[in-house]
């Protein structure tokens, strides 16, 4: 009795696995990063994640951080604050945050531009901090979006509106 059942358990895993053979799995795609999308001067939420308001622009049209003058680029200068929504502690850097212009180049935080400070540490569930952020851009370009770059997904803030 005992080979029977043995020999019923290995003909069904048999079975089991020869079935599964040849098939192909479902393909799977990386979750898609939520994108909200928000104004200057109001707070857009990244539900569990972040909150971030925008709250002044500052443009120089002739800023270099040697020189003070660099022919053709400008300084744009972002004054935001950040809301920790999440239920641990975050850590905020210059690098979760880009700008973007209308033709869909990104700019990083120019590390020569005298910024407040905006690396953080520990900021608890609920906690505010603040910063600002430079970015060097054309001179010529006018249009900008302000991305945070969060654990599920990403805050976008259109520069132009709202001000």
């Amino acid at each position: 009795m005992k080979r029977i059942i043995f020999t019923l358990i290995i003909v069904i895993l048999f079975t089991i696995v020869i079935a599964g053979c040849g098939k192909a799995s479902a393909p799977t795609t990386p979750s898609e990063r939520k994108t909200v999308n928000g104004i200057t001067n109001e707070w857009t939420k990244l539900e569990n994640d972040t909150s971030l308001m925008v709250t002044n622009i500052d443009i120089d049209p002739d800023y270099d951080s040697n020189t003070g003058v660099n022919p053709g680029k400008k300084v744009i200068a972002v004054m935001v604050k950040v809301k920790n929504e999440g239920n641990m502690v975050k850590i905020y850097k210059k690098s979760d945050f880009i700008l973007k212009d209308s033709e869909g180049v990104m700019y990083q935080d120019d590390q020569g531009i005298k910024t407040l400070s905006f690396y953080t540490e520990d900021v608890k569930p609920e906690e505010t901090t603040e910063g600002r952020i430079g970015f060097v851009v054309p001179i010529a370009e006018t249009k900008f979006t302000f991305i945070y770059q969060g654990a599920l997904g990403d805050i976008a803030i259109d520069l132009s509106k709202g001000e």
